[in-house]
């Protein structure tokens, strides 16, 4: 990918900040063998980047989810013993920003039968189960995968290296006068991670669409290279 965008900056914009959205790292879905042993537990953690930061809800809030935090990351880590589900086969619990209506659902798939399928990465499952695992370190999004003939079997990777995906949900919320100090922003944190963005079709694609969004403000015109990662 070559030059991709090109404006003049035409007004004097100093001191602008541009707040960023909070990022929910979670698992959506987590398969979980019903052992019969009494006080058998099930841990869901949760992140986000600081300074935000979340809690897990039920039907309210769990003022016993232990915290961790180091300094650029708040998680909560959620253990219920599977004895409380009441009998559910398939419980939800969403992990949510506080104050804020960013929230991410994950999903227990509890069953008894033996696994076929074990991965570190996405834990165990039944023939014809999926299962959906975080995306590596750096990067945001999901890859979900189905348990067959004792094997995960990838089925849709949405990876988006995490500093660009931040980038397009702070897009969503632009206003005209931040897009000149945005821009550069896009160009400088493309530039840093291009032999990465040129690895991730997700990212490229994310990009347009960042791109996209700020096409249309009539203040952008078109003149000078502004992202080039090729």
């Amino acid at each position: 990918m070559g030059d991709v965008l090109q404006f003049i900056k035409k007004m004097d914009v100093t001191g602008i900040y541009i707040q960023q959205a909070p990022i929910i790292e979670s698992k959506r879905q987590i398969n979980v063998r019903c052992l019969g042993t009494e006080g058998q537990t099930e841990s869901l953690e949760c992140c986000v980047q600081s300074p935000f930061k979340v809690n897990w809800f039920k039907d309210s809030p769990n003022p016993f989810a232990g915290v961790t935090e180091n300094g650029n990351q708040f998680c909560r880590t959620y253990k219920r013993p599977l004895g409380e589900w009441g009998g559910s086969t398939s419980p939800e619990l969403t992990c949510k920003v506080d104050n804020l209506e960013y929230r991410r659902v994950t999903t227990l798939n509890i069953f008894v039968e033996s696994f076929t399928c074990k991965d570190a990465d996405y834990g165990d499952g039944r023939q014809g189960d999926k299962s959906i695992k975080k995306c590596p370190t750096g990067q945001e999004g999901d890859k979900s995968a189905e348990c067959d003939d004792g094997e995960w079997r990838l089925l849709e990777d949405s990876c988006v290296i995490k500093v660009i995906k931040e980038l397009l949900v702070s897009s969503e919320e632009l206003q005209e006068k931040d897009v000149p100090d945005f821009v550069e922003d896009l160009s400088k944190d493309v530039n840093e991670v291009k032999k990465e963005v040129r690895e991730s079709p997700n990212t490229i694609s994310t990009i347009v669409e960042i791109l996209g969004n700020i096409a249309d403000f009539p203040t952008l015109v078109v003149n000078q290279p502004v992202i080039e990662v090729g």
